[in-house]
């Protein structure tokens, strides 16, 4: 599990949500439908209880990892790149734009891995639960970290097509929306007019 915290500026509430992977969050403060011993409960109340702790203002994004092992294989992995000093991946919190970097060799270096592995489950969640995730970069403009060279063209590709499906199912939902309400608007016209009709018919010309 990881947690994902986003600061506003126009706001001194933060958003807090908790994910288990496959880009779902679970709003921290959130009513939840069971007891108050379940599980899901206890988990979040320390911060060893994650792998890593995503944090992210307008203009930054910080990930400081709890899963030692799991930082560990990020700083030697994307340190191989030779793009960032040395010192930069060193400690627990890393700049979480320059991990977005290295999305593709940490994606290759998962995928290379046994996966009865212990770390494969962590790395995953790093990789497809949060890097791979549009929506927490959306902010930051997909165009913008292209050309910084934080977004590969694949991941920008990637990012762009379900940013249009998402677009076009709004529309189908709006569009369905509307005719909704279209549908209602006219039922109760239609209805006096059946009424109407079955009145009518009810009436009996009288015989001479």
């Amino acid at each position: 599990m990881f947690r994902f915290v986003e600061h506003f500026p126009e706001s001194d509430q933060p958003y807090i949500g908790d994910s288990y992977g496959n880009q779902t969050f679970i709003c921290f403060d959130e009513d939840k439908p069971c007891s108050s011993h379940c599980d899901c409960r206890q988990l979040g109340s320390q911060p060893d209880d994650f792998a890593f702790i995503a944090t992210k203002a307008s203009t930054a994004l910080s990930i400081t990892f709890y899963d030692s092992a799991l930082g560990e294989v990020v700083a030697a992995v994307s340190g191989e790149a030779g793009t960032q000093n040395t010192e930069a991946w060193g400690g627990t919190t890393f700049d979480g734009l320059a991990i977005l970097a290295q999305y593709a060799r940490l994606k290759q270096h998962l995928e290379l891995l046994d996966p009865g592995l212990a770390i494969v489950p962590t790395l995953r969640l790093l990789v497809d639960g949060f890097l791979a995730d549009g929506q927490v970069f959306k902010s930051f403009g997909y165009n913008d970290l292209f050309e910084r060279g934080y977004l590969s063209l694949e991941l920008w590709n990637d990012f762009q097509h379900r940013q249009l499906d998402d677009d076009i199912t709004l529309l189908d939902d709006t569009f369905s929306a509307v005719a909704e309400l279209e549908i209602c608007r006219f039922t109760p016209t239609l209805s006096l007019i059946s009424t109407h009709k079955r009145e009518k018919a009810l009436v009996l010309p009288c015989r001479a």
